[in-house]
């Protein structure tokens, strides 16, 4: 994993956030809006900075707009198959 890749559960729940987001018709404006935070702060927090932290009152209530429970959401990923590293014949 590179300095600038994010580990496998950051792109597990945006990915899952974004897919509930559009089946509802929704933008991330509207979810800004709804945590009582400025866009970019939003930005911050998919992006997977520091700040502001994803606390689990935080995953809470996005869950709480969303209208979903939060396994559907921040729930554990499937892990993804390694992939087959081909072996040289010694």
């Amino acid at each position: 994993m590179t300095a600038t890749s994010q580990p496998p559960i950051h792109q597990s729940w945006v990915k899952n956030l974004n897919k509930f987001l559009g089946a509802q018709g929704r933008r991330k404006e509207w979810l800004a809006d709804g945590l009582d935070m400025h866009p970019s702060q939003l930005s911050h927090l998919l992006k997977g900075d520091p700040y502001p932290a994803l606390t689990p009152a935080l995953q809470k209530r996005i869950c709480d707009l969303v209208g979903v429970p939060q396994d559907m959401i921040f729930g554990d990923p499937t892990p993804e198959p390694e992939p087959e590293q081909s072996r040289n014949p010694s």
